[in-house]
């Protein structure tokens, strides 16, 4: 699997991981998609959802860092 290919992959997986352990969700939905050569990719849940700025706020006092590294690898493909 190319570079690319295992950080989309890889970040998918965290986005379900996330679900599962945390948002009390009955249903997810992945979409794909291609626009202009690129890859679109979403996860969506009917789960409690969460404060993002909350959450970034607190990187420094938590042991998780799921949500940045899913955010560090699409600025990686980004500049690839």
């Amino acid at each position: 699997m190319r570079r690319a290919e295992q950080a989309i992959f890889d970040t998918l997986q965290e986005a379900v991981g996330n679900v599962r352990k945390h948002a009390c969700a009955q249903n997810v939905w992945i979409a794909l998609a291609e626009l202009d050569g690129r890859l679109l990719a979403g996860v969506r849940d009917d789960g409690r959802g969460f404060d993002l700025g909350r959450m970034q706020a607190g990187y420094d006092q938590r042991a998780s860092l799921g949500m940045l590294n899913m955010h560090e690898r699409a600025e990686a493909l980004a500049a690839s």
